[in-house]
C-alpha cells in the first residue's frame, strides 16, 4: 500500500491524501445480486501476470459535497482496473485507488479513525469492487456564514460510509455510494457526483 500526502496552493491550500494499493489471495462467494453487495463474503483472489492478453477497464466514482459558492468542501472517490475474461466470467484485480480531498482553509479536518479502503472479489471473482470510508469534520463552518461572535456553533459533518465501485467480467461496471451532512450549517451543502470509466 502507498500513502501520497501532498497539498496544492490554488485558491488556499487544499488536501490530497491516495492511497493504492494491490494484493493477491483467493475469494468465495454467495453470488449475490448487485443489491446484495454488501451482504457477499469478501477475500481477496489471484491476481493475473502482466501481458495476458485480456481487456482491461478502469471505472471510477466520486462524491463530493460543495459549500453555497460551489467550492468542493471534501470529496471521496474510489477507482478500479481490473482485466475481465468474459468466456470464463472471471475478473482480475489489477490496481485501485481511494481518494480523498478537504478544504482546510475554510475549517475542514479529516478524521483518521474512520478512513479506511480495501478491495475484495464477488461472485466467484465474477466481480471486483473497491470501498472507500471517509469522515471529515468542520467546527467553524457556520461562523463563516453568521456574524454572530457570542453563538458557539456545534461542529458540521461530512461522512462517507460507503463510497464502492465494482467492475464485473462483462466489462460493465456499477456503483454504490452512501454520503451524508449533519451539523447546524449543512443544509448549506449540496452533493454532486461524478461517475466514469475508460478502457
Amino acid at each position: 500500500m502507498l500513502i501520497i500526502l501532498g497539498t496544492l496552493s490554488d485558491k488556499g491550500k487544499r488536501v490530497i491524501d491516495e492511497e493504492t494499493s494491490r494484493s493477491d489471495g483467493s475469494k468465495t462467494s454467495n453470488n449475490p445480486t448487485p443489491a446484495e453487495i454488501d451482504n457477499d463474503t469478501r477475500t481477496h483472489g489471484p491476481l493475473l501476470p502482466s501481458g495476458s492478453g485480456l481487456p482491461s477497464k478502469t471505472a471510477w466514482h466520486k462524491v463530493i459535497w460543495e459549500d453555497p459558492v460551489s467550492l468542493d468542501v471534501n470529496w471521496v472517490e474510489s477507482r478500479v482496473e481490473w482485466e475481465y475474461d468474459t468466456p470464463n466470467a472471471r475478473v482480475y484485480y489489477l490496481s485501485g485507488l481511494s481518494s480523498s480531498y478537504w478544504l482546510t482553509p475554510s475549517g475542514w479536518v479529516r478524521d483518521l479513525n474512520y478512513s479506511n479502503s480495501e478491495w475484495y472479489y464477488l461472485d466467484n471473482q465474477g466481480r471486483v469492487a473497491i470501498e472507500t470510508a471517509e469522515h471529515f469534520s468542520n467546527d467553524i463552518f457556520c461562523d463563516l456564514f453568521h456574524n454572530d461572535p457570542l453563538t458557539n456553533f456545534p461542529p458540521d459533518h461530512a461522512y462517507y460510509p460507503d463510497i464502492k465501485i465494482v467492475g464485473s467480467w462483462t466489462g460493465g461496471y456499477w456503483f454504490q455510494s452512501n454520503s451524508t451532512v449533519s451539523g447546524p450549517c449543512s443544509w448549506l451543502l449540496h452533493k454532486e457526483y461524478v461517475t466514469g470509466s475508460e478502457n
